[in-house]
């Protein structure tokens, strides 16, 4: 440690406050001046500073709950539900039961107390504890220790972090762009090659089901036919459908008697399953090393002589067909049906051009993927160096005026 720095507890350097929460069945004590958050509401936030909350007590409510006003320039910490969760208030709030607040002494910069925090994520967590959800105590959080320099020598620190901070984020959001650009190439490309096909290459229109059977997967409680045996059927389901075709990291197997019971949801080689939800209408071709397969949850479009499998799939991924996130159906989960499939209005180009189509796309689709893989790469690399550079700062090594030998 740095020659004139100290090791404190949290709660030596800063006034821990628990929060609460005012009986939401008593209108007067809502929807009132005073701001509210919760670890939600804190994971939403769009900036580490918060100057308004979704919901608000009133005085009345402060006066008849647990909840506290914490001045400007706490820290807020969620402390359950999870831990983790940051947020600088820049008005006076309170907040409920989930979340600390730690209101800085004067020995210590509300930023680099921040900065600390946010660097400790992974230490609050471990201190947390519960069988249900882990929740961190005040007593617990309190002990937790910080290296703290003297005022001027914080005042740099956080100088240096903003700044790199601030570049970092920026070459990140510029990585990100990158990844959205390469994707949306991807489409535009994708949605091109059909389009012109029906537009200037005059491909005849047609029903996707006069050339495919198309069917639902079995739809229901299936896990007590889960087995362990590598004798058993593979499992496929929507968290199968990969941005590459079909996901094989997170495989279930089920019995081989259920599978032969349940014809309608075989799969082989060459068949399609599309999501029904989440991401409805993505869809992935069983590949040639699947022989067989049970489908759980997804429509199966059955392979056909005269379409080929991954000109439909790339056809179903293009976006051209905006009638399937248009016509979604379902209450709780927005869901598509065997009818929406059945009745596309698809091109239908020749053979020769079906190939030559496929074999086009798999190349833009796999340079695509290239240039994702090193945009996501860079990422990675940003926010370990975010971690160093962290892990430095309170390490006491990062070279400045202050802290240079």
């Amino acid at each position: 440690m740095r020659k004139g720095w100290e090791i404190k507890n949290l709660g030596e350097i800063s006034d821990i406050v628990n929060g609460g929460t005012p009986d939401t069945n008593i209108p007067k004590f809502w929807d009132g001046e005073n701001l509210w958050i919760t670890p939600k509401d804190m994971g939403k936030l769009q900036s580490i500073f918060v100057d308004d909350t979704l919901r608000k007590i009133t005085n009345e409510g402060l006066k008849n709950s647990s909840a506290k006003i914490l001045p400007p320039n706490s820290i807020i910490l969620s402390s359950r539900a999870p831990i983790g969760h940051l947020a600088i208030n820049v008005k006076p709030i309170s907040t409920n039961q989930g979340c600390k607040g730690l209101v800085p002494k004067k020995e210590i910069n509300f930023l680099y107390l921040y900065y600390f925090l946010y660097n400790s994520v992974d230490l609050l967590n471990s201190l947390g504890t519960g069988a249900t959800f882990k929740e961190l105590s005040g007593s617990k959080l309190s002990s937790v220790e910080i290296p703290l320099p003297p005022l001027s020598e914080q005042y740099e620190i956080v100088s240096i972090l903003d700044d790199a901070f601030e570049s970092i984020e920026l070459a990140k959001s510029n990585a990100e762009k990158n990844l959205i650009n390469a994707r949306e190439l991807f489409e535009s490309i994708s949605l091109k090659t059909f389009s012109d096909g029906i537009k200037i290459k005059n491909w005849p229109l047609e029903k996707l089901e006069k050339y495919c059977k198309v069917v639902v997967g079995y739809v229901g409680p299936i896990s007590k036919e889960y087995v362990n045996d590598e004798k058993g059927i593979l499992l496929l389901s929507t968290k199968n459908i990969g941005d590459n075709g079909i996901s094989l990291k997170k495989l279930t197997r089920i019995n081989k008697s259920f599978h032969e019971k349940n014809k309608k949801s075989q799969l082989e080689s060459g068949d399609i399953i599309v999501a029904r939800h989440g991401e409805s209408g993505h869809s992935a071709v069983i590949p040639e090393e699947i022989k067989e397969a049970h489908a759980l949850n997804v429509i199966i479009i059955k392979k056909s002589s005269e379409l080929s499998s991954n000109y439909i799939s790339f056809l179903l991924n293009s976006g051209i067909l905006n009638k399937i996130s248009e016509s979604k159906s379902g209450s709780v989960q927005e869901i598509i049906n065997t009818s929406i499939i059945k009745d596309l209005i698809i091109p239908i180009p020749n053979t020769a051009e079906q190939i030559k189509i496929v074999l086009n796309l798999k190349s833009i689709s796999e340079e695509t993927k290239r240039l994702e893989s090193i945009y996501y790469q860079k990422i990675n690399d940003l926010e370990e160096l975010k971690k160093s550079i962290l892990q430095k700062a309170f390490n006491g090594e990062l070279k400045t005026s202050k802290l240079s030998v």
